[in-house]
């Protein structure tokens, strides 16, 4: 692709479009980058406007063989969801396009998503809700929506766990074996957080407590004494009062387990006896019953957490919390060169160039023995 543009008649990304020509077709087209990417060719790119993300993940449910509707727009008329594999949907996040300012700014006149909110109860702050307000809508329909966002499918660690995660949402997991196969035992630090990182989104965790499911005899292409279920347990975190939390479970990548976690959580009831145990649940995961399955009940929803992202880069919006910019500020580190007393937090941030991205909050599961 060929600017046919100069310095002198850039305007800057926002709302502006410049003129291009395609070197392969020779097409002269006008399009903005205030996506801070070059536009692709809207004739020799047959899916222009769909995120190279996007385009990858339909790449890969292609590969599975399986049925799908790309942009449809008859489920939650209006909004669009970007796949919709028969009661399952797949919304990709792309950091710019979804972010709290982006959304804010260019959803802020839909009547729909504001009546939309109000019915569900919603926090009327379009950038902060728009993410669950779609998986409420979904809800309701009886689809299962999942979110993924562009720096998780930008790493290659995180999007094999994603296909991984897709391929059990759709139930074509090619290994199936059964926690009777399997015998428990407690395992370190060093291999369980090895664990996560591999197969768990979130990755490593803080837990006190960690339990593992190892083969008891070679089974398909898997070893005897391999790890293939991790479920880990600490303190309650947050303030909450109940005697335990469960911080992470998750399986091998690609395979599924049959009954690991009801095996594990009966474990550690067993050997713990707790009167109460915590777990939050990530709803950008869509339907998630195992909770249900291992006798935990629903208590509550939580409200759309964010981090903040600059640059492409994601970060944790703990490493931001107002006492340590100063700190930030005075040593030039994560880009703070503008700080001051008299603005909040989340205004330094702001002013430094930062951007929010929501979730969709979480559901609080409790277990009452």
């Amino acid at each position: 692709i060929e600017p046919m543009f100069n310095t002198d008649e850039y305007e800057g990304v926002k709302n502006v479009k410049y003129k291009w020509k395609c070197d392969t077709c020779k097409l002269e087209y006008f399009k903005s980058i205030d996506n801070g990417s070059i536009p692709m060719c809207p004739k020799c790119n047959l899916m222009c406007g769909t995120s190279k993300g996007e385009i990858e993940i339909i790449d890969f449910i292609k590969e599975l063989g399986i049925d799908y509707i790309q942009s449809d727009r008859s489920l939650i008329k209006p909004l669009e969801l970007d796949l919709l594999i028969g009661n399952l949907a797949i919304e990709y996040n792309g950091l710019y396009y979804h972010s709290y300012e982006y959304l804010n700014e260019m959803k802020s006149n839909s009547q729909f998503i504001k009546e939309s909110l109000k019915a569900l109860k919603l926090n009327s702050n379009i950038g902060k809700s728009y993410h669950l307000l779609k998986s409420k809508l979904c809800d309701l329909k009886g689809i299962s929506l999942i979110h993924i966002n562009e720096d998780e499918w930008q790493n290659p660690i995180k999007q094999r766990i994603w296909k991984s995660i897709l391929q059990n949402k759709l139930n074509l997991n090619k290994t199936k074996i059964y926690a009777r196969d399997c015998y428990i035992k407690e395992i370190d630090n060093e291999t369980k957080n090895d664990f996560l990182d591999e197969n768990h989104l979130q990755g490593k965790d803080s837990s006190s407590l960690k339990y593992g499911l190892f083969l008891k005899k070679v089974k398909y292409s898997l070893n005897k004494d391999e790890l293939v279920s991790v479920m880990t347990f600490g303190a309650s975190r947050y303030g909450n009062k109940e005697d335990y939390e469960m911080y992470r479970f998750c399986n091998k990548l690609e395979i599924s387990v049959i009954g690991s976690a009801s095996k594990l959580f009966k474990h550690f009831i067993k050997i713990n006896n707790p009167k109460e145990v915590l777990s939050y649940g990530d709803r950008r995961l869509g339907f998630n019953n195992f909770y249900e399955k291992i006798g935990f009940r629903k208590v509550d929803e939580t409200s759309p957490g964010f981090k903040y992202v600059k640059n492409n880069t994601v970060y944790n919006r703990e490493l931001f919390k107002k006492h340590l910019l100063e700190g930030y500020f005075k040593k030039g580190k994560f880009g703070i060169k503008i700080y001051d007393t008299n603005f909040t937090g989340e205004e330094i941030m702001s002013i430094n160039g930062f951007k929010k991205i929501y979730d969709c909050g979480n559901n609080k599961y409790v277990f009452y023995k």
